[in-house]
Order: C-alpha cells, then sequence, then structure tokens
C-alpha cells in the first residue's frame, strides 16, 4: 500500500496579521467622533478557512482505470487548512482591488493494487490525486452595505497557480516512488458577508469556489482587512471640556417647515403637500387603496346637446382627478325631460352623453377606452321640473390607490 501526499511549493507560517488598536488616553477632555463606519484608501488582510476539493474515491478510482493501472484508493483526505495573505485599495464605498498570495492546503490519498512493473505501474499512479494549489492570486470585489455596519461583496478573482504531488510508501514516507507537478490559472468567484468592527479594521466570512486542472476546490474563511492607508473619508469633531472663563450666548437656530406637514425641509423630499393628507418620514404623502365615488351633473338648454361654459371647470376637476389617480372606467349617463317622442328624446340623451365624453377625450386628453356612453332618454325622471330632467350624469366608482387623510381632531 502506498501513501501519495500534496505540498504546496512555498510553506508560509502566518504570524499575527491584525495588532489590537491602541486604547485611546483618557484625559480631562471629553472626545465625540463623528465617522462613517468604512474607509478607503490602501489595506492589509488575510484569512483563514478550510479549502475541499470536489473529489472522491470512486472518482479516483475511475481515474486509476482510465491511467490503466490496478490500483484503488483505501482513503482520501480531500480538505486542509487554507490561508491567503493580501494587500488591497479600497477605491470607494463599493469597489475594491486585491492582490496576494493563496494556499489551499494539502491533500492525499492512500491506493493500493498490483503489478508487475512496478516502475511502470508508478509512473502512471502518480498522476492521480486530488488536486490543490497555491500561488498568486488578483481580485476585484463589489460591495453593497446593507447596514451601517454590515456588507455583502461579489469578488472575482484571477489565480496563477502550481501544485507538486509526491508518491510514497506507507512503511516509510521518506522512501520517494514517483512525483508530478503542475500548473495553470483560471477565474475564481466568490461572495462574502462583511462586518465593520470600526472605521479601520473589518471582519468577514467568504466562500470561494476555484477551478483547478481536473478538481474544483471550495473554500470557507474567517478573514480581516485593516486600513492602514485609509483616506479622510472620516470626519472628526473633538468637543472640549473646560473651565468656562465666561458665559457664552447660545443662538437659536430656526428650524423651518414650510408645507406645515410636520417634517421639517431638511428632510423633507416632498414639497407643498397638502395639509390634509398623511406623510411618512420624509414629507410625502401617504396611499392606499379605497373606493372612489364621483357623480358630476350637467344641465342642458331644452333641445340642445351643447354644453354650457359654466360646467368647463366642473368637467376639468373629474378630468384631472382621473389622469392624476389612473381611472380605468367611467360612465356618463344622458337624459331628457318628457316633451317629444321618446324615440326623440332617446338620441338626444345619446347625444347629449356624448358631448361630455367628447370633451373629456379633447379638451383634457382622457382616453376614450375607459368612457362608455349610455342614453337613458326621458326613462329616469326626477323632478316634475322639465328643467333638472335634461342632464348627464357621469359615474365614478372605482377602487384607486387615493392619498390617506388626516382625521379631525
Amino acid at each position: 500500500m502506498n501513501n501519495k501526499t500534496f505540498s504546496p511549493l512555498f510553506s508560509v507560517a502566518l504570524g499575527a496579521l491584525l495588532s489590537p488598536l491602541a486604547a485611546q488616553a483618557s484625559n480631562h477632555e471629553s472626545q465625540v467622533e463623528a465617522e462613517h463606519m468604512w474607509s478607503q484608501g490602501w489595506y492589509l488582510g488575510g484569512q483563514f478557512g478550510l479549502a475541499k476539493t470536489d473529489v472522491s474515491e470512486n472518482g479516483l478510482d475511475k481515474l486509476y482505470e482510465q491511467a490503466g493501472i490496478n490500483a484503488s484508493s483505501t482513503k482520501v483526505d480531500d480538505s486542509g487548512a487554507s490561508y491567503s495573505l493580501f494587500l488591497g485599495y479600497k477605491f470607494n464605498q463599493y469597489i475594491s482591488l486585491e492582490a496576494g498570495y493563496t494556499d489551499l492546503g494539502d491533500r492525499s490519498v492512500e491506493f493500493s493494487g498490483q503489478a508487475i512493473d512496478l516502475d511502470a505501474y508508478y509512473d502512471l499512479a502518480e498522476n492521480v490525486y486530488p488536486e490543490t494549489a497555491d500561488g498568486f492570486s488578483l481580485s476585484v470585489l463589489g460591495t453593497y452595505p446593507i447596514s451601517e455596519r454590515f456588507s455583502v461583496t461579489g469578488k472575482l478573482g484571477y489565480f496563477d497557480w502550481e501544485m507538486d504531488a509526491v508518491t510514497s510508501s506507507l512503511s516509510d514516507e521518506s522512501d520517494t516512488l514517483g512525483d508530478d507537478s503542475r500548473s495553470g490559472s483560471g477565474v475564481w468567484l466568490g461572495a462574502e458577508l462583511g462586518y465593520q468592527i470600526n472605521h479601520d479594521l473589518q471582519a468577514y466570512v467568504s466562500y470561494q469556489h476555484m477551478p483547478l486542472d481536473a478538481d474544483d476546490v471550495g473554500v470557507v474563511s474567517l478573514g480581516f482587512r485593516y486600513w492602514f492607508g485609509a483616506s479622510e473619508s472620516k470626519s472628526t469633531v473633538n468637543t472640549q471640556v473646560k473651565a468656562a472663563t465666561s458665559p457664552k450666548s447660545i443662538v437659536p437656530v430656526a428650524v423651518k417647515d414650510s408645507d406645515k406637514d410636520g417634517v421639517f425641509d431638511g428632510q423633507d423630499r416632498c414639497a407643498n403637500t397638502p395639509q390634509s393628507h398623511v406623510v411618512n418620514t420624509k414629507g410625502c404623502t401617504e396611499f392606499a387603496p379605497r373606493v372612489a365615488e364621483i357623480k358630476l351633473t350637467v344641465l342642458y338648454e331644452n333641445d340642445s346637446d351643447k354644453i354650457d361654459v359654466t360646467y368647463t371647470d366642473k368637467i376639468q376637476k373629474l378630468a384631472d382627478f382621473i389622469n392624476e389617480y389612473d381611472v380605468k372606467e367611467i360612465t356618463v349617463f344622458g337624459h331628457t325631460s318628457a316633451a317629444g317622442s321618446r324615440e326623440y328624446n332617446q338620441k338626444l340623451s345619446e347625444r347629449r352623453a356624448a358631448s361630455v365624453a367628447e370633451m373629456l377625450s379633447t379638451n383634457f386628453h382622457i382616453s376614450a377606452e375607459i368612457i362608455t356612453v349610455v342614453g337613458k332618454g326621458e326613462s329616469e325622471l326626477i323632478s316634475e321640473n322639465p328643467d333638472d330632467n335634461r342632464r348627464i350624469e357621469v359615474y365614478l366608482n372605482e377602487e384607486l390607490n387615493l392619498p390617506v387623510l388626516k382625521q379631525p381632531l
């Protein structure tokens, strides 16, 4: 039985990467710092984790078979400790660039088999093993803040890697029976969840998918970034408390609420909100579904379908409402008095209803597709006074997204 162990070209012992931040000296002055919880500029980083190669005993056995040797794996160590060291630069809150060294750890497989020509056997077997690698990595990071301290990041990287494999006897690991080397490069993907401990220090957990020559490696890590050359995205305000030598006058600053909606102008995103509307924290009207019922009546002269100009303002207000709240359907009913024949009155009522529909469409740009015209003739008299019966009635009854109104005190 033989043992094959992979070791990276470089063995780097990672010491303490991050030193604790020095505690601020206390004194008789109080200092208040107002700052963003993210930095930009140069930083150092490191991560430690577990790298796992996507390989199995059955998969390796098939590779032995394809290599033309009688061998089978008895134990596969498909994972190992992984680490990365890198230097990065954060251009802004969203984009960063990192370059560094990555080691995906050791792998091993124990296998046994039979052969007549051992040299030829080992020459073939030394090419079969779970892949791992170390090398140079370059990556671009896109970050999206989800709160003041938490952020999510997507990573796209390039990995220039090497790997060495050594085949040795289980009874004597110093007895080298074969070796193999590979190198290559490729693109890898990753994602991370970050937590900004303070302005200069971030912790994160990440996952990376790193394809090699024949196998893929998944890496789960815990990492840290420390900004040592952060640009001035932090603003610090020092407030000193000292014994006053003379009283200071305090000048009040007027805070305006021009539209009197309860939200100061500095935070108000919707100016001139009607005072009857309920508003949100940004000063904008709150909307809620509500059934709107509107009825408009227009009276006509005897035997006429002409709209008196005194009704133009009322029709325009109706049109403004339809446009503002995206009304989907209205109905215009035409009526007449009882004077004249039934057939004539029916046609007259239809013309009266059509006159309002035409004004809405032509003058106020209401789509004709949402207007239904109905002539009622003399079938629905509402008064003994003929003048009251010569009319049209516009009906709107629809659930709309309307402003929430304040309740009267």
